[in-house]
């Protein structure tokens, strides 16, 4: 089993590194360290550019971009993009929609360039093997960065890109930069913090307030932040709307305190009596009459979350696990649901994630109040707490309170929640020596003792597995496939046939005809009253055309059903019908069909050699049996041309250059499924694992099991397909369930069908792997289903045309729920039927590697 390969993480992050952004050059590695595409952008621009001239000479695609100038139609410039906008041009792509690249770096308006380039919208560098192609961009894109290097200030003044550009104060320096520079400018947000770096001490004056209960106070202090209009300023503002609540809060607390002056006095006071001389004392400074100093504030306390211990039965499945790191929404909406014990107080909530950028939203509701996030937290910012927007919420006594939280689109990366006091007023620190909430776990309650009651009837259809008499049994069993006992017989199995087959005895010596072939089925235990048999058979030689059937009574007493027709050389369901039979007359010697024992099939005469097979069983009892009792299933591997599969298989493996002919060296375990990635829902990966471990008897290496990633190139005619999609090394043949991922990845028929398709089939072949086309399930979306249908129906024409003998599996029968989910069952059955075809191919590939000329 070869080792798994380790997973990366960022070195700034920590965010997971997939290998697809190391191979297309999105992450890089910085001294030996792994840095992802998000941190890439944070890099200075002076960097972007010496990375993307790298890329641009391997071959990176969509790196180098034409840029257009409004004012200059007639002028050619290039521009590279960042790793964020190279993924944002691939999503553009998917939605058909149009995707203009900034220039990198503080320049506000383009820079013309002398280079003369081809009146193409995109350029598109695409393999290492095109070096003049890549040298030419690059050369062109080296000469933009002289020029950008070397260019004077024009006659609209210098380039503004440091802090002496501008006034010492800091609000006319972050007004001038707002107007003058580019909202995007690394500048602005210097200014930004500058400005608030200088109304920091306010906030420590605010808290002096607050602790000596002088809310006036602090609200005057209050007052005076003024912080431009900006969203740079949005998480400032968002501290002075919580600080004013608290300051709400501490004065309503403080005018509900009692007032000693305003307690009614006693009318007529009683005259104390006169206390006797006393000789005087110093006075005592701890005397009743020094003022009292206020009480302590109490503590505050804070509840920290993990975002994987909201998961439980109530969550949804759209969650997808990050082991230490969180949860990351997978899908367009998710909800997290638990119940705690909380301890009183008065909490406001704070949350430690990554954003979506625009568009989404997450709440929070924690005993009926509701907290929210804004849903402008840009996408690529790394994991930063953030308070929530809401009101505080009050817990008088300990109790059970719900905690419910609903993310609207997909991308949200939740770390920890903090359920904290309304106090906190800055990002919690220490967060790993706060308490963890206590989860409430509703106590199980007894179950109640069962009453009892009668047994149910047995159901009325059954499949049990045969059981033979002793006299007549079965000549023997064996597992499917059949090693070559029966020669030019076409054996294979319908769907949902075990695989064990029964073979007929030669056992009849009494027949006046010789020893024909016979098998006795007991019936004794089986609910058949009033019903019958239900039998699927092989005749296994053209000669035998029917089966004559007896039936026994517990006496012995025989009685003579019609002849069972096997009109032709193949499986058959036949019925045998029991529910006609007359009941015994008392006292007679009539056949009692109430006390059944066995059923005799049988061959009239002794001439055929070879058994019949019984392959499945049903019973039925209360009414005539039918054909569909027996309770077969759609046959997952489609007709397959045997001769036409050993000519492939023998072309396929020539291609590998070695003398080992392939019945003695292909082993067809060892093979590779590619899923789309509208398959890859939930823990479908682990079990088609669990599910090839139990048909193979050994678990599959890692890597034999990988989501189908559609790159945007296959749109291209002139695309080759990557090499390490077909591993020869490990696999001698790939099994492809695309599913309708074509067209979630923006391609059309023909390309789906020629420029995929055909061109991944070529290629399996000439590696020396043998190709398995799968069709179906169908995950598109609804307007997609035509398309899909009839890129099938095209593959299967123009393999038997001119890929005669690749496998084919039909999983379309599966019930699909659109392109986000699997209904309930249909999951189970893709890998069912999937196992079904895979098993039935192994199959037969033995019977051809038996049958060896």
């Amino acid at each position: 089993m070869t080792e798994p390969r380790p997973t990366l993480h960022c070195d700034r992050c920590d965010a997971l590194i997939l290998e697809e952004e190391l191979e297309d050059g999105l992450a890089i590695r910085i001294g030996g360290k792994p840095i992802c595409p998000t941190c890439v952008d944070q890099l200075p621009d002076r960097a972007k550019v010496r990375i993307n001239q790298l890329r641009a000479l391997r071959g990176i695609p969509t790196t180098v971009y034409r840029y257009r100038f409004p004012a200059q139609p007639q002028v050619n410039a290039f521009t590279f993009s960042t790793a964020f906008g190279v993924m944002r041009h691939r999503r553009a792509l998917n939605r058909n929609e149009p995707y203009d690249a900034p220039l990198l770096g503080p320049h506000s308006t383009p820079l013309p360039t002398i280079s003369s380039a081809e009146e193409t919208e995109l350029l598109i560098l695409r393999k290492p093997h095109h070096l003049a192609l890549g040298l030419a961009a690059a050369t062109a894109v080296i000469l933009i960065i002289i020029v950008m290097a070397a260019r004077s200030p024009g006659p609209d003044g210098p380039t503004l890109g440091s802090r002496s550009d501008f006034p010492d104060d800091s609000r006319d320096a972050f007004a001038q930069a707002t107007i003058r520079l580019d909202s995007d400018h690394p500048l602005r947000e210097t200014l930004a913090q500058e400005l608030i770096d200088q109304q920091q001490p306010l906030w420590s004056d605010i808290a002096e307030a607050m602790a000596a209960e002088r809310p006036d106070e602090a609200r005057r202090l209050l007052a005076r932040f003024d912080f431009p209009d900006d969203p740079l300023f949005d998480t400032e503002r968002r501290r002075i709307a919580l600080t004013a609540e608290r300051i709400d809060g501490l004065a309503q607390r403080l005018q509900q305190a009692p007032d000693t002056a305003s307690i009614p006095q006693d009318p007529d006071p009683i005259e104390p009596d006169p206390l006797p001389d006393v000789e005087p004392v110093a006075d005592d400074p701890s005397s009743d009459d020094d003022p009292i100093p206020p009480p302590p504030p109490a503590p505050m306390r804070h509840w920290r979350i993990a975002a994987e211990d909201l998961v439980s039965d109530q969550t949804s499945a759209n969650w997808d696990s990050q082991t230490g790191r969180g949860l990351r929404l997978t899908s367009d909406i998710g909800s997290l649901s638990r119940r705690l014990h909380l301890e009183p107080g008065r909490y406001q909530l704070w949350i430690q994630l990554r954003g979506v950028g625009d568009g989404g939203s997450l709440e929070v509701v924690l005993d009926g109040a509701r907290f929210s996030i804004s849903s402008d937290i840009r996408l690529g910012q790394r994991s930063q707490w953030y308070p929530m927007d809401g009101s505080a919420v009050d817990i008088a006594e300990e109790q059970i309170v719900a905690l419910d939280l609903v993310a609207r689109r997909a991308g949200w990366d939740i770390h920890r929640l903090l359920i904290a006091d309304h106090r906190l007023d800055s990002s919690p620190t220490g967060i790993n020596d706060i308490p963890t909430v206590t989860w409430w776990e509703p106590e199980p309650e007894p179950e109640p003792e069962p009453e009892p009651v009668a047994p149910p009837p047995p159901p009325q259809v059954q499949h049990p597995s045969p059981r033979f008499s002793a006299n007549i049994g079965q000549k023997d069993t064996f597992a499917y496939p059949p090693s070559g006992r029966f020669p030019g017989v076409d054996l294979r199995l319908p769907g949902g046939i075990p695989r064990i087959i029964f073979t007929s005895e030669r056992q009849l010596r009494w027949s006046p005809t010789g020893r024909p072939h016979g098998m006795e089925i007991r019936l004794d235990g089986l609910a058949v009253a009033g019903g019958g048999l239900v039998l699927h058979l092989h005749p296994a030689r053209i000669q035998r055309d029917h089966l004559l059937v007896e039936l026994f009574d517990q006496d012995d007493r025989r009685l003579r059903l019609d002849p069972v027709p096997l009109p032709s050389a193949d499986w058959h369901t036949v019925t045998i019908d029991f529910s006609g039979i007359p009941p015994a007359r008392e006292d007679s010697r009539d056949f009692d069909p109430t006390r059944l024992s066995h059923l005799r099939l049988r061959d009239q005469e002794d001439r055929i050699t070879t058994p019949f097979l019984l392959a499945r069983m049903a019973t039925v009892r209360d009414r005539p049996p039918r054909p569909e009792d027996i309770g077969l299933s759609h046959r997952a591997l489609a007709p397959t041309n045997m001769g036409a599969l050993n000519t492939l298989l023998q072309r396929t493996w020539r291609n590998r250059q070695h003398q080992d002919p392939w019945r003695r060296a292909m082993n067809p375990k060892q093979t590779k499924f590619l899923f789309g990635a509208r398959m890859w829902i939930g823990n479908f990966r682990t079990r088609v694992y669990d599910a090839l471990e139990a048909e193979d008897g050994e678990r599959p290496p890692d890597r034999s099991v990988q989501q189908l990633v559609m790159l945007n190139e296959w749109l291209d005619e002139t695309f080759i397909i990557p090499p390490d999609l077909i591993d020869s090394t490990h696999h001698h043949m790939i099994a492809v369930v695309s599913a309708g991922t074509e067209f979630i990845s923006g391609l059309n028929l023909r390309q789906a069908q020629f420029n995929f398709w055909r061109k991944l089939l070529d290629e399996a072949i000439r590696s020396g792997v043998l190709p398995v086309v799968v069709l179906g399930p169908n995950k598109v979306t609804e307007e997609q289903v035509a398309q899909a249908e009839e890129l099938w129906q095209r593959l299967i024409d123009m393999l038997a045309q001119d890929y005669p003998g690749i496998p084919i599996i039909d999983l379309r029968p599966v019930p699909t729920a659109g392109s986000e989910r699997f209904p309930a069952g249909s999951a189970q059955m893709t890998i069912d039927l999937l196992m079904e075809g895979y098993r039935e191919l192994k199959n037969r590939i033995e019977i051809l590697r038996q049958a060896r000329p």
